[in-house]
């Protein structure tokens, strides 16, 4: 999928962890933060399409599409673009849609499909668009092998008991019998694997059988309450956006859970922050069209509006989320701005406040403030971190001291060349 190694995107996945969410009250949510700026913000603009193929006869053109339509793909149209007809899926409104359709195509063999901007003027369809979609809370098929249950899945699920403290022993003895034995029906089973899922996540272990156990209780194959459907389908998504790099399994579970009429505001708010993470593996891409980076923005200013009070660690996140957007840019004047702003608001939330501070040191570079950047990540190499305040890619850890150390390494290494260059002077 789209991925970059850069490191600003590491941290905007790793801080999409389901877990923490409940802190204490602050301000609501209906003043955008200092120095978030209207300018900053856009809106999509245009239309956009799935491209399902490209034909150089354009005699073919008519039945391919209505091929596709006999399979329940519409709207379908086609546009010719230099000697090729192009056969296009969708008219949607932003290019990450469209390129979620795409990848649709592309998991169901219909198309190694990319996307395309339809035509200025296109006006836009009462239905966006309509097909056989993959169910939701599934990966995406062909990224990874399907998981062994009845030999892997069972001994692993057998050996959490032996690891479980005495006193949850008997608990999770009778929500393993569930699991392995219960009636699919009787709405115990759900709950159960729904438990084992939790304790997993809790200890950001296994993310293979968490996802497992997880999507069986978000697809409703094991019944449960619908809050615990919603949890399942959450842990879904976190792990098929961190863990496996499931782009099109974690947005289309995202939008599952988004456009759930149960799902809660804080539960909403933590579907946009990763629908903006998703945004983001788009606009640093090097495949067009793309999102903007304004409208990556605009997700976060849309998760910052719905977040209720009583949540300083998800403000942060937002903030933290919505500064690195102006790294990927290249404007540390505002990451500068705004990393100051984030430490002095949120000292508490130590993770969010130290990648923050390992920003602004980045920043301080451009202007030549390498003795206080060093200061800085000083601080946040000698900080202690509890468990909970760790900030996780699905399950895997980012470590903060190690990414604070690198760039301590890289500015003494500048401060050291400067020197010596210096002296060389001198002589």
């Amino acid at each position: 999928m789209r991925r970059s190694t850069f490191l600003p995107l590491l941290i905007l996945i790793a801080i999409l962890a389901a877990t923490a969410f409940a802190q204490p009250a602050i301000d609501g949510r209906s003043v955008p933060p200092d120095g978030w700026r209207s300018s900053d913000l856009e809106a999509p603009t245009g239309r956009y399409g799935a491209v399902a193929m490209r034909l150089q006869s354009a005699a073919l053109a008519e039945s391919t599409k209505t091929g596709l339509l006999n399979l329940g793909w519409k709207p379908v149209s086609i546009q010719a673009k230099g000697d090729a007809t192009l056969i296009i899926v969708g008219n949607l409104p932003s290019a990450a849609k469209a390129q979620f359709v795409a990848d649709e195509l592309k998991a169901q063999k219909l198309a190694d499909a990319e996307i395309v901007a339809l035509p200025r003027g296109t006006q836009g369809a009462a239905a966006e668009i309509e097909g056989p979609f993959l169910q939701p809370f599934l990966p995406t098929p062909g990224l990874a092998k399907p998981y062994d249950w009845e030999v892997r899945g069972k001994a692993r699920l057998r050996g959490i008991l032996r690891s479980l403290p005495e006193y949850d022993v008997e608990e999770f003895q009778q929500h393993m019998t569930l699991v392995l034995t219960g009636d699919n029906d009787s709405g115990f089973r759900g709950a159960a694997a729904l438990a084992i899922a939790k304790r997993l996540m809790d200890e950001h272990s296994d993310p293979d059988l968490t996802l497992f156990l997880a999507g069986k209780v978000a697809r409703n194959e094991w019944t449960a309450s619908t809050p615990e459907t919603l949890q399942a389908g959450e842990y879904v998504a976190d792990i098929l956006y961190g863990n496996r790099r499931d782009w099109r399994g974690a947005w289309s579970a995202t939008e599952a859970l988004i456009n759930h009429p149960d799902r809660t505001l804080q539960g909403r708010v933590r579907d946009r922050l990763r629908r903006a993470a998703l945004l983001v593996d788009l606009a640093a891409g090097s495949q067009t069209p793309k999102p903007s980076w304004g409208e990556v923005r605009s997700e976060l200013r849309q998760a910052w509006d719905l977040l209720p009070a009583g949540n300083p660690k998800l403000a942060a996140k937002i903030e933290l989320m919505y500064m690195e957007t102006f790294a990927w840019q290249g404007q540390w004047d505002r990451v500068e701005e705004l990393a100051r702003t984030l430490t002095e608001r949120y000292p508490d939330q130590k993770a969010e406040s130290a990648v923050a501070s390992v920003f602004l040191a980045r920043s301080l570079e451009r202007r030549s403030g390498i003795e206080e950047a060093l200061m800085i990540l000083d601080r946040v190499i000698q900080q202690d971190y509890a468990p909970g305040e760790t900030l996780y890619m699905g399950t895997e850890a980012l470590d903060i001291r190690e990414m604070a150390t690198k760039w301590r390494n890289h500015f003494a290494q500048l401060q050291a060349s400067a020197a010596a260059a210096l002296q060389q002077g001198d002589k």
